[in-house]
C-alpha cells in the first residue's frame, strides 16, 4: 500500500526554516486573520491548555495567545530548527511551554488522556491521506477535555476540484502574487506541495470527522479571497 503519512519527506522541507518564515513574514497564507480568529475561538471557549500540532516556530501563535490566561501550552514539530525558535518566541506568552519533537500523528497516539481544551493544526492536516485523517480526528477527540474544540487551518480545495487542478491553481496564485520570493523558492514550495499535500474539502473534512464520532459539522471561521485558505472549527 502506498504510504499515506511521509514524516521523512516533510521534516526535509521544514527544516529549511527559513523559506517558510519569509512566507509567514509576507502573509502570504494569511496567518494574521487567520489568527486573529483562532484567538477569539479560544476566548469564546475559555481555553487554556492548548495543543498546537506543527507548531513551527511558533512565532505567530505567541502573538495569538499574550494576554490569554493560560494553564498550559503543548507544541509538536518535526522540525528542531522552528523548535529551537520556539522556544524563545513563547516566552512572551507567560506559560511554561512543553515543545516536542515528533510527528504529530505519532505524539496524539502516545496517550489517550483528556488534557487540553482545544488543539489547533495549523496548515498541517493537508498532508494525511483516506483513514489517517479520521484516524486524526478519533485520536484528538481523545485528547480533548469535554466541550474542548479542535481548530484547523489549512489548505482547501472546492467541492468539485481535483487535487491536481487545486494545486495548479494555488501555484499560479503564489506565482503571481508572492513577488518577495524567487523562483528557486517558488520552486522548492512546488516540488514540496507536489510531493505532500493533499488538500481536503470541506466534504470530505466533515465525513472523516463523523466517521471519528465528531457529531457537530465544521463550523467555518474564515476564509481567505482564495478560497484555498481556510479556518474550520469542531
Amino acid at each position: 500500500m502506498e504510504p499515506q503519512h511521509d514524516p521523512d519527506a516533510i521534516q526535509a522541507f521544514f527544516d529549511g526554516w527559513d523559506l517558510y518564515r519569509r512566507v509567514i513574514e509576507h502573509d502570504y497564507m494569511f496567518h494574521r486573520a487567520i489568527h486573529r480568529e483562532v484567538r477569539a475561538a479560544l476566548v469564546r471557549h475559555r481555553s487554556r491548555r492548548i495543543l498546537d500540532l506543527g507548531c513551527g516556530d511558533a512565532a505567530t501563535i505567541a502573538v495569538t495567545l499574550e494576554d490569554l490566561t493560560l494553564t498550559g501550552y503543548t507544541g509538536v514539530d518535526l522540525s528542531p530548527v522552528a523548535l529551537d525558535a520556539a522556544a524563545t518566541n513563547l516566552v512572551s506568552t507567560g506559560v511554561k511551554a512543553r515543545l516536542v519533537e515528533a510527528d504529530f500523528m505519532a505524539f496524539l497516539a502516545e496517550s489517550s488522556a483528556a488534557e487540553y481544551d482545544a488543539i489547533v493544526a495549523g496548515y498541517t492536516v493537508h498532508h494525511l491521506r483516506g483513514e489517517d485523517l479520521t484516524r486524526f480526528f478519533s485520536l484528538a477527540k481523545t485528547r480533548l477535555t469535554p466541550g474542548g474544540q479542535i481548530l484547523i487551518y489549512d489548505v482547501f480545495r472546492e467541492e468539485a476540484e481535483s487535487r491536481e487542478q487545486n494545486l495548479t491553481r494555488n501555484h499560479a496564485w503564489r506565482t503571481e502574487t508572492w513577488t518577495e520570493l524567487s523562483t528557486a523558492d517558488l520552486g522548492t514550495i512546488r516540488d514540496h506541495v507536489l510531493a505532500a499535500d493533499y488538500p481536503k474539502s470541506q466534504a470530505e473534512m466533515a465525513f472523516h470527522a463523523a466517521e471519528a464520532g465528531l457529531e457537530q459539522a465544521p463550523e467555518l471561521l474564515f476564509s481567505a479571497p482564495t478560497g484555498i485558505h481556510r479556518l474550520y472549527a469542531w
